[in-house]
């Protein structure tokens, strides 16, 4: 889904050429491109996920079961999407005070994400010792490949967030966002390229490779399951 915003992205963004007066077209290429990468980091929630409950002996991480974790971490990830679409969408009015405060919500976003993403590391970290120590599995080595998959991705990841909030929060009308914004050069080095170079890594290795047959799926979740995360989430 990810790889699909940033594709439709640059078609709009080539439609607009054709078209440069056309808001329609730009803003929608700019929404789908600042909010692509929030995909890409569900996905890797979702392979760790998948990575706890398959290599972990008690099928746990630092005592959350993997399945949950990676609820946490979507339900989370979900939430910082939302702050950042309403940021985008406040961003792409005329008027200058409610730009700049659409594009101070959307680095708020940015950031919240930003801080997921190192909690997150966090975890891929105590699961690589751990599986280290614990797994048993013939499995394990193809696994750390994964998780190198992992810390790539989020580093590009990271880079490109670093950009965003750099451009952002030197405010509308700054010289370094009029510099940015009038050469495309800088949001193709660091935002294209690493969201590339991010989808590219999981194709090298794809986490198929190792998260493979019946026993690599979450089992289907029980009535009185679904019951306790519905009061949970309360």
């Amino acid at each position: 889904m990810g790889g699909l915003w940033e594709t439709v992205s640059f078609i709009l963004r080539c439609a607009a050429i054709q078209t440069p007066t056309s808001a329609g077209i730009n803003n929608g290429s700019f929404v789908l491109l600042v909010l692509a990468p929030l995909w890409i980091n569900a996905f890797a929630y979702m392979v760790l996920a998948r990575l706890v409950y398959v290599f972990m002996p008690d099928k746990t991480l630092v005592r959350i079961k993997g399945q949950r974790l990676g609820m946490y971490f979507v339900i989370l990830d979900i939430t910082s999407f939302v702050i950042q679409l309403v940021g985008a969408i406040t961003s792409l009015g005329k008027d200058t005070s409610r730009k700049t405060n659409g594009l101070h919500v959307y680095t708020a976003g940015v950031a919240i994400q930003q801080a997921l993403i190192l909690a997150f590391l966090v975890l891929v970290v105590v699961f690589q010792r751990r599986l280290n120590r614990e797994s048993r599995s013939a499995d394990a080595g193809r696994a750390v490949k994964l998780l190198y998959v992992l810390y790539a991705s989020l580093l590009l990841i990271t880079i490109r967030i670093i950009f965003r909030i750099i451009e952002f929060s030197a405010g509308v009308g700054s010289t370094l966002s009029k510099n940015i914004s009038t050469h495309e050069a800088y949001m193709y080095c660091f935002d294209a390229l690493p969201m590339f170079l991010a989808l590219l890594t999981f194709h090298l290795w794809h986490p198929g490779k190792v998260l493979v047959g019946p026993e690599s799926e979450f089992p289907k979740r029980t009535k009185a399951e679904k019951r306790e995360i519905e009061e949970e989430m309360k």
